[in-house]
């Protein structure tokens, strides 16, 4: 009929929107993969693929709540996440420091694994970060289904390329020591997630 739009328009830029929205909800993803990498860390598929999981979920299960969630969980998820990264990140200084703050890296480091533990507290900050993005996606009308499968998708692409780029550098001789750049990334995430927050409390005042 006249003025009725093809059937695959819509969904089509549906996919195009979460598609969007999930990679602006993963910048953090590509972040803790460096600090993870820069370590010389290595990140399994597994404990990507369930960081991403568990990002997904979060993406999924906010789009339910919509515009309930955008008024009331974000500022929560947004500053529990803050928390959590901070304390990683002063963790890392912590350990430094504890280590001998004048020894640098060298591509000879011993090279680890991260373990189900650690996998988990990096999977529960992330997660409360996507739930904002999930929750926008429903508020404009998006799918759980397809919010939280890019989700999915977003959160691994994003964490394996940042842990890619972090392992290549670690394996030079830094001027500073890897598990100093990782606790600082993880306060800067820490600090961002905060403005955000601010910054959104403010134009919410402005309107």
């Amino acid at each position: 009929k006249e003025g009725t739009s093809p059937p695959s328009s819509f969904p089509l830029a549906k996919h195009i929107d979460a598609l969007i929205l999930a990679l602006a909800s993963s910048t953090d993803n590509f972040t803790v993969g460096f600090s993870i990498g820069i370590r010389r860390k290595h990140l399994g598929h597994w404990a990507n693929a369930l960081i991403s999981l568990c990002n997904g979920f979060g993406a999924f299960f906010a789009v339910f709540g919509g515009r309930v969630i955008m008024e009331v969980l974000p500022s929560f998820a947004n500053v529990a996440a803050a928390l959590v990264f901070g304390v990683l990140g002063i963790v890392e200084i912590v350990s430094w420091y504890s280590n001998g703050s004048g020894e640098t890296s060298t591509s000879s480091s011993a090279v680890g694994a991260m373990n189900f533990s650690q996998v988990m507290q990096l999977a529960v900050p992330m997660t409360l970060n996507n739930l904002a993005g999930g929750a926008a996606g429903g508020a404009v009308g998006l799918s759980p289904g397809i919010s939280g499968f890019y989700a999915v998708m977003a959160s691994y692409a994003m964490m394996y390329f940042g842990h890619m780029a972090g392992f290549r550098l670690s394996t030079a001789k830094l001027p500073v020591d890897p598990s100093l750049v990782s606790g600082m990334l993880l306060l800067v995430l820490c600090l961002l997630t905060i403005l955000d927050e601010a910054t959104s409390e403010t134009d919410d005042g402005d309107l």
